[in-house]
This record gives structure tokens, C-alpha cells and sequence, in this order.
């Protein structure tokens, strides 16, 4: 199972302690993810179920939406978003 180390999220907290908003006014989770849009030409498949343009919904409702598909809890299994997965995974080396 993954094990993800997140740089944008509170681990203190438990909850994003972070985000990025682009030109267009879209609310993004980290970097990773626009970036990913700005080379595929799409929103990630395990974000784009969520209206993420700050023109189109509030801010407290996106960043309830990531919260529930991007979590330390989730992070923690096999549901974990393949960006993450790809981007953000611990190593243990033993």
C-alpha cells in the first residue's frame, strides 16, 4: 500500500494546509495536479468529478471535496489518487 508524504497538507491538523489558484480562477490541490492538467489538457480522473473553478463554486465546498478523496487517511490505502501515488510516495528502505 502507498505510503504518501504530502508537502501541501497539515498533517498536525489533518487537513490542507495549502492550495493553488491558476489564471482561470481554478482551485488546485498542489502544483502536481495543475501541472498535470497543463500537459495532459484535462483535469486528473481523481479530481474531476469536483467543480473546481472559484467562479462556479465556493472555496469551503472545493476544499471539502479534496478533503474526502485526498486525506492521510486515504493515503494510507490502495484508494489513494494515482497522482499522489506517483508523485508523493515514501519510501521504506530497509
Amino acid at each position: 500500500m502507498p505510503r504518501i508524504k504530502c508537502d501541501q497538507y497539515d498533517y498536525e491538523n489533518d487537513r490542507w494546509g495549502q492550495y493553488e489558484i491558476d489564471m482561470e480562477l481554478n482551485l488546485w490541490p498542489c502544483c502536481h495536479f495543475y501541472t498535470d492538467k497543463l500537459s495532459k489538457g484535462k483535469v486528473n480522473e481523481s479530481i474531476e468529478h469536483i467543480e473546481i473553478n472559484l467562479r462556479k463554486n465556493n472555496m469551503e465546498n472545493i476544499i471539502g471535496e479534496y478533503e474526502q478523496v485526498m486525506n492521510s487517511s486515504i493515503w494510507k490505502t490502495d484508494k489513494a489518487p494515482h497522482m499522489c501515488v506517483k508523485t508523493c510516495s515514501v519510501r521504506d528502505d530497509k
